[in-house]
């Protein structure tokens, strides 16, 4: 989960445009089922596992198999914890995040990858908050 962006990052040098465009496709279909949020984790995580069997990397293969119940019930919160505006934004950001990786400079990576942390970090933080709204000690 923390380990992500350094994943996608890997993948990010296997990459071919078929696959640009099955990660495309896929966020694309998310959009379009935009009020159906079970079907926005089932993309969610289909669209993580294929960006982990890019980075052809056995180690994270692993970690993802081992961790995909944890992702897809963090995915579930996160997803239940904002609005339709928000997770619109977030799966445009993350189109916008892959056709730089595929199309902008090999050297632009690092830089794509670190803003794409940064969004993770807030998204950790909406769900720190919606959770400790939700479940107050």
């Amino acid at each position: 989960i923390a380990t992500f962006p350094e994943i996608l990052e890997l993948a990010s040098k296997r990459y071919s445009p078929r696959d640009l465009r099955t990660l495309m496709e896929m966020s694309d279909k998310e959009l379009e089922c935009i009020d159906d949020r079970q079907e926005i984790v089932r993309m969610e995580i289909a669209e993580e596992d294929l960006v982990v069997k890019l980075a052809n990397n056995t180690v994270f293969l692993l970690i993802s198999n081992s961790s995909r119940p944890l992702r897809k019930k963090m995915i579930e919160i996160f997803v239940e914890s904002i609005d339709q505006k928000t997770l619109i934004k977030h799966i445009e950001d993350r189109k916008i995040l892959l056709k730089k990786l595929m199309t902008g400079p090999k050297k632009d990576v690092p830089i794509s990858i670190n803003a794409y942390r940064k969004d993770l970090a807030g998204n950790r933080d909406i769900v720190r908050k919606y959770l400790i709204k939700k479940y107050p000690i």
